[in-house]
């Protein structure tokens, strides 16, 4: 009695089976797979990576208007105590008054770079105390400011420096020469207060 023979044969080639087609079609899905997940990790990377240098600038310029405004404020107590403002010697001085007309820079600060202190100026107040004619209270704002220059219009004619009541914002507009005219807008960055004693 003859065996029947099996159809397929043991030499038959094993790449020609359905299971390697299946195999090979599997193997295509997760590389596409592995790839999205690789392009979905590195934007999460980059993200990540950018926000941190954001945060890290952040933090160095908070330092640096830290380090410069308590510079500056040392600076004005010594001036105070050694020379009495215009502005308070008189007998009517009850009122908050500026030190200074205009918003200040800091390129007076020897140690401090130029392009560190160029996105900073500084304008200081100073208040009378109630229980001592001889005290001052000195309120130093720090300003992250930002400039753009154009031509001279009829409403800029003249210099110009108007602060928020809050104090939280200024703009100061000035003639650069010729027919070019700069504007700066500050938003306020720290505030320090401290006393100075009048001589």
């Amino acid at each position: 009695m003859h065996s029947k023979k099996r159809s397929s044969s043991p030499n038959r080639p094993f790449s020609e089976s359905g299971l390697v087609r299946a195999s090979n079609g599997l193997t295509l899905l997760e590389l596409i797979i592995a790839f999205v997940v690789l392009q979905v990790a590195i934007v999460t990377f980059a993200q990540i990576m950018t926000a941190a240098l954001d945060f890290s600038g952040q933090v160095r310029r908070s330092e640096i208007a830290q380090l410069l405004a308590q510079t500056k404020m040392e600076e004005l107590i010594r001036t105070i105590s050694s020379e009495t403002p215009s502005a308070f010697s008189s007998g009517d001085a009850s009122m908050p008054r500026f030190l200074e007309e205009r918003p200040q820079t800091f390129e007076d600060l020897s140690y401090a770079r130029s392009d560190e202190t160029d996105s900073f100026m500084w304008v200081a107040e100073a208040t009378p105390s109630e229980n001592n004619l001889k005290l001052l209270h000195v309120t130093l704002y720090v300003y992250a400011v930002k400039k753009r220059t154009g031509p001279a219009g009829a409403s800029a004619v003249a210099e110009s420096f108007i602060v928020s009541e809050d104090r939280e914002q200024f703009t100061y507009a000035h003639a650069l020469g010729g027919d070019a005219v700069e504007v700066i807008s500050g938003k306020e960055r720290l505030r320090l207060s401290s006393a100075a004693a009048l001589p």
